[in-house]
């Protein structure tokens, strides 16, 4: 190839390049910064050697496209890929079966980033390519489910939720009943389904979810943790309370006993045991739930916590709402104390997280001055 016929003064594509490096150099420390530095320095010797349609530059272009995807840099990302595709165009042609997974990755990022007209181009140029090559396959399945995506965001309810079946479908044809995509694809739907209000659409996924992650991961795996929250919290909006709190205790057993506990995980799960409780009445049950989560955030941020108050605060209304005035009153100088002795809220940065779970759950601290006089 003629480099004299490619310099980089031509090359409206390089500015980009230093644009990405400086932006990296001045805002990311994290463990990407290497790598992705290391690939524009090929990529930029690659471009002063060869030109800008060099064959082996699709290859490094993915890597960096994806490393800006996952740094949410996607204004970078999307013009990355468009490199990417124009120049596997310039070798393969406009309809070869290697350009539809690019076509559906920029799809992807325009989805991601809620530009949902620009997703469905690609997602249908990605389509046109895979028929017009007879291929159907993984690459069909997530296409089709992303399109539904599509649809679902542009408020096709029907639509969406009709080509989602149509992607499950053919992701079982391509992995067999009990794969582990297969039960993602099935939790994804879940999600939807119980967004639109679907409950008993989406538990069906979530359990045929539930049964492969079972199958292949054992019955204490995380991910079969996170499903049962799931399937908790759709019975839960069904009304259907026993079948509820059974999923969440399935839930919370798995997750107790993992050595790298998810704490933000046991308190949403322990939040939503606490609602269902409250709703039928419960109130032994209810206080149980309230006084475990404080001592889960003792342990985790300290006693004298800001974020303890917040559920002492709703463990005091619920003695005074049943006249157990002696134990309101033991709460009520725990808070007292807590604000005299943290009176200014402060995180420890390591727990941002689930001090922020918390407080979204169970409310903002409690000031013992507004709590009832019967509690003083």
């Amino acid at each position: 190839m003629n480099n004299t016929a490619n310099h980089l003064d031509q090359d409206p594509f390089y500015p980009i390049i230093d644009d990405i490096i400086d932006f990296y150099h001045e805002y990311f420390i994290d463990s990407s910064r290497f790598m992705i530095l290391s690939y524009l320095d090929k990529l930029k010797i690659l471009k002063q050697c060869h030109g800008q349609n060099h064959p082996s530059m699709p290859c490094v272009l993915n890597h960096i496209g994806n490393i800006l995807a996952e740094s949410c840099l996607s204004e970078y990302s999307i013009v990355i890929f468009l490199e990417q595709l124009r120049i596997e165009r310039y070798y393969l042609g406009s309809n070869h079966l290697d350009i539809a997974p690019t076509l559906n990755r920029i799809g992807e990022i325009y989805s991601e980033n809620h530009q949902f007209s620009e997703a469905e181009v690609y997602f249908s140029k990605a389509f046109f390519v895979l028929d017009e090559n007879n291929t159907k396959g993984r690459l069909y399945a997530r296409t089709m489910f992303n399109t539904g995506l599509v649809a679902y965001n542009k408020s096709s309810y029907i639509d969406a939720l009709e080509i989602f079946e149509i992607a499950l479908k053919e992701q079982r044809a391509t992995f067999g009943e009990f794969h582990s995509d297969v039960a993602e694809m099935c939790v994804k739907i879940g999600d939807v389904q119980l967004e639109l209000g679907k409950l008993t659409d989406a538990i069906e996924n979530y359990l045929e979810a539930l049964m492969i992650t079972r199958m292949i991961n054992g019955n204490t795996h995380t991910n079969v943790c996170k499903i049962l929250n799931k399937i908790g919290f759709a019975y839960q909006e069904q009304g259907e309370h026993i079948e509820a709190l059974n999923a969440f205790d399935q839930a919370l057993k798995i997750i107790k006993n993992d050595e790298e506990e998810e704490h933000t995980l046991i308190i949403h799960i322990l939040h939503q045991k606490s609602l269902i409780y409250l709703y039928l009445g419960d109130i032994d049950n209810t206080i149980a739930i309230y006084e475990e989560v404080v001592n889960l955030i003792k342990s985790k941020v300290g006693e004298t916590h800001f974020c303890v108050a917040s559920v002492l605060g709703l463990l005091n209304n619920t003695y005074v709402e049943n006249g157990m005035i002696e134990s309101s009153k033991i709460v009520t100088k725990e808070i007292s104390d807590i604000f005299s002795t943290s009176p200014e809220p402060s995180c420890d940065e390591n727990n941002d997280d689930f001090v922020i779970t918390a407080i979204k759950l169970f409310g903002c601290a409690i000031d013992c001055s507004s709590l009832p006089a019967a509690a003083a």
